[in-house]
């Protein structure tokens, strides 16, 4: 069709003997597109402001360089034109651009099929245009301002990108969420690298803006409604704060969101490094002929998962994960912000029509309650932990502290099914290997389980979020169209627990051959280290067991919770974080140059740069290299899913004499039934002298206390004779883990459908990280310098081997007091005290290509040097 129709304009322009240098059949797309500007009041031609021109040039370059430019077919004086327009006052019209079948004069007597084919032959007045369709982009002047003049434009043609890559007919079926969700997205998207325009650029400009620019431009719409607002647009709020209502329109909201559904495009586009090319995938594909949303969804997922590149491998639902969790935190990854729109109490509102639940875990080690969770959307919760050694004070606490910080559990549990749909994200990362259980026999009874970390994002920054994380739970299945809402019953638990523990065992001293006492080390100040992990327990039918078997809990199906606590603790949670690394080193919030670390970063840099691991080793060496503390090994019963009461447990506490370099150990084991022959007492029957008490029992956790006696083998051949059994101590503990889920038969089976997809997802990650710079698009570095020339002050180049570059402004040179002093200016404009720099840091900046930050030096130099400053400006 695409060629037929410019066939036909080169024919016309031919019968006109107009320049074939207008054709826009041509291999090469013209590299401007001149306004034609015109005065409603006058009906006359006027003047097009120079920078409106430029602006619109360079837009249409750089679409030439990273998409090619769309067709725009109407001519004047043989010249592709737009519209540049003065609306007289009787045009309440509000919208500021628009793209569609347009010419700036009306033609009385003509009609609507004839003025769209005016090509100077039809004996009307206006003899200088021709078009064939009309196609055009059409601006008010009066409505676009200078810095959103830019945006209007690219929005513009993206539409214009959609008629070329969908068909004349096939893009007017477009959902109204789509058709301006992806120009507001994708052309968003591609103008970020444009000075003044990333999207911290765009929420500082908007912030103080009464009118919807904030919202509109940054896509921040109800997303705990479904993301296909055209499906539910009887039942979608109309209570959005930034929502303004039209005249076309007289609910007023569904066509604003559809608008700001531009946020879900936008990632689509830039939130992996090959995002432009999984949209012109998308977009080459054939498209349905109907504006059934729920074919344009399946359109859309099926052309991403379907992309040979493999960006989005698991299409919608991976694109909508990943979006919400950034979005919710913008404010902290890119903003650095949460003063005015951008603070939580407001900022909210703007995202969440039901609010963001608050899950305080400082003062319970758990929080469960039923929520609601709608059709591809996503419910939010803003989770606090005490700091159990997170630094609160120090420069990274927006990262991680000195120690690792403690783990938490989420666990969402259905009796609608679906629980493959559903998908945890943190800090603007999707939380991996989620453990699907689906009940035998009835699988609508099922229960996903993900085990996440706490690292707060900006924890002290005035306005920020006081060390609660935001933590979204999402519901987007892996085929779209079947998405349906469910009941949920969501239990956040905080592993952990206290214990006192008073015991002594014997062992032998090396040196003496002699048997001495050896004191159980005693918990220090911090909790003792417990299960972060869900004990997944057979419950296939137990072999036969005695009663002594039943009583010591040494058969049978049995549930063991381990703790530990002293140094045997350090390494324990330094073991647990280290395979969180793996698990939980997820990289795609490291795509973009908008300043975030990843969390697998943060927590890298807590066990390795500042405590952790190191800590734990350094320890561990001190000591000679054996570790001070205890494990204390929990027994329990097999109990029914939700049974909690008074039962009794075992307990085995073993350690390692540091000293004598001895294993010693204790348990909770006595005796039940004895008998004596007069001169020795003989132990029939053994029970244990332990009882726990559970209060919590379902997948989302267990919790309980418990305290028992200890006992020890007496190993003296001739005391052992009348006592058999020694008290050794007693403990006491209380504690939380995340959950018992039985197997087998009468249990639970684990659901692996969506395993293989995650595997190809993790591996087209990595490649995209391997992606050469120039294919990516979501780094502002790789957009082309010469679009907009004199907006990269000049460098030297890169730097030998080994040596940083020195860069260059004009005839100055940066030197490393500039870059001290630019970070300190940045530092203190976002509310951040600017710390020494330390040799360290010194040195990985010497390390780099100063040509990369020099841009941003060479602005903040000609701005005299300011303390305070933003890349926009001082």
């Amino acid at each position: 069709m695409m060629s037929l129709r410019r066939g036909a304009i080169a024919v016309i322009l031919c019968s006109l003997a107009l320049p074939l240098s207008a054709q826009q059949g041509q291999k090469e797309a013209p590299k401007t597109l001149p306004l034609f500007g015109y005065d409603e009041d006058t009906a006359s031609e006027i003047e097009v402001p120079p920078k409106v021109q430029a602006d619109v040039d360079r837009i249409y370059r750089l679409y030439d360089k990273k998409w090619t430019v769309p067709t725009i077919d109407t001519l004047y004086n043989g010249k592709i034109v737009g519209f540049y327009r003065k609306r007289n006052e009787s045009d309440f019209d509000n919208v500021a651009a628009s793209f569609g079948n347009y010419l700036p004069f009306t033609t009385p007597g003509v009609t609507e099929p004839l003025r769209i084919r005016l090509c100077g032959r039809l004996g009307i007045s206006k003899n200088k245009w021709c078009t064939i369709y009309g196609h055009s982009v059409r601006f008010n002047a009066d409505r676009a301002s200078e810095w959103n003049f830019p945006l209007l434009t690219s929005h513009e043609f993206i539409h214009g990108k959609q008629r070329d890559l969908l068909g004349d007919a096939n893009w007017t079926f477009l959902p109204p969420w789509v058709l301006d969700g992806q120009a507001n997205g994708f052309g968003y998207g591609l103008l970020e690298n444009l000075p003044n325009l990333t999207r911290k650029d765009i929420a500082r400009k908007t912030a103080t803006m009464k009118n919807a620019n904030f919202s509109f431009f940054l896509g921040l719409r109800f997303y705990d409604h479904p993301l296909d607002v055209d499906s539910i647009a009887q039942s979608y709020p109309r209570n959005h704060p930034e929502y303004y209502a039209e005249a076309s329109d007289p609910g007023g909201h569904i066509t604003m969101a559809g608008y700001l559904t531009g946020s879900f495009f936008r990632h689509m586009l830039r939130g992996r490094s090959g995002g432009l090319k999984a949209v012109q995938h998308l977009m080459s594909r054939p498209s349905p002929r109907t504006k059934d949303s729920n074919a344009w969804l399946a359109w859309m997922d099926n052309g991403l998962k379907s992309d040979p590149n493999k960006i989005w491998p698991r299409g919608v639902r991976e694109v909508y994960a990943e979006m919400i969790a950034e979005l919710a935190d913008m404010p902290d990854l890119i903003a650095r912000a949460r003063f005015g729109k951008l603070a939580a109490d407001q900022y909210d509102k703007l995202l969440w029509s039901d609010g963001c639940r608050s899950v305080d875990l400082t003062t319970s080690r758990s929080w469960s309650g039923a929520v609601p969770i709608r059709a591809l959307s996503a419910r939010c919760f803003r989770v606090k932990l005490p700091p159990d050694g997170l630094d609160m004070t120090g420069e990274a606490a927006s990262m991680a502290g000195t120690d690792m910080p403690p783990a938490f559990s989420v666990t969402a549990r259905s009796t609608t099914g679906g629980c493959g749909d559903f998908e945890l994200t943190s800090r603007a990362e999707v939380v991996e290997d989620p453990l699907v259980a689906k009940a035998t026999g009835n699988p609508n009874d099922c229960t996903t389980k993900w085990h996440s970390y706490y690292l707060p994002l900006n924890p002290n920054a005035p306005g920020g979020l006081k060390g609660w994380q935001t933590v979204l739970l999402t519901n987007v299945p892996s085929r779209p169209a079947n998405a349906r809402g469910h009941m949920l019953q969501v239990t956040f638990i905080r592993p952990g627990a206290e214990a006192t523990v008073d015991a002594e065992a014997t062992v032998e001293d090396p040196v003496r051959k002699t048997k001495v006492k050896s004191r159980a080390p005693k918990p220090g100040p911090k909790p003792v280290v417990a299960p972060n992990r869900t004990h997944i327990v057979d419950r296939d039918p137990a072999p036969d067991c005695d009663a002594e078997g039943r009583a010591t809990l040494k058969c049978g199906n049995e549930m063991t919770v381990v703790l530990a606590y002293g140094q045997v603790a350090d390494l324990s949670a330094s073991s647990n974080a280290t395979g969180a690394i793996l698990g939980h080193m997820y990289p795609q919030a490291q795509f973009t140059r908008e300043d975030y670390v990843s969390t697998g970063n943060a927590i890298q840099k807590a066990l390795f740069d500042e405590g952790g691991l190191s800590k734990a080793a350094a320890k561990l060496a001190a000591s000679g290299g054996l570790p001070d503390g205890a494990s204390v090994k929990l027994t329990l019963p097999q109990l029914a899913d939700g049974q909690t009461g008074t039962f009794p447990a075992r307990v085995d506490v073993g350690w390692l004499d540091v000293v004598r370099k001895a294993e010693a150990g204790v348990d909770s084991i006595t005796a039940a039934q004895t008998r004596s022959d007069g001169q020795c007492l003989f132990v029939e029957t053994r029970r244990s002298d332990a009882t726990v008490t559970i209060t919590m029992n379902d997948h989302g956790g267990l919790i309980g206390t418990l305290t028992a006696r200890l006992y020890e083998e007496n190993s003296d051949p001739e005391s052992a004779c009348r006592t058999p059994i020694l008290p050794a101590g007693q403990l006491s503990l209380s504690f939380a883990t995340p959950g018992v889920i039985y197997s087998g038969e009468g249990g639970y089976s684990f659901d692996t459908e969506n395993y293989a997809e995650r595997m190809q997802s993790a591996q087209s990650i990595a490649m995209q990280v391997a992606m050469p710079m120039a294919e990516r698009s979501d780094h502002l570095a790789t957009w082309p310098d010469g679009v907009f020339p004199g907006t990269q002050p000049a460098s030297t180049g890169p730097a030998p081997a080994g040596r940083a570059s020195t860069g260059q402004c004009s005839a100055t040179t940066v030197t490393d007091a500039d870059f001290i002093g630019f970070v300190r200016a940045v530092s203190a404009a976002e509310g951040e005290e600017p710390e020494p720099m330390d040799a360290e840091a010194m040195a990985a900046m010497r390390s780099m290509d100063r040509s990369m930050y020099t841009p941003m030096i060479c602005r903040w130099i000609a701005a005299g040097r300011p303390a305070r400053y933003t890349v926009d400006g001082p």
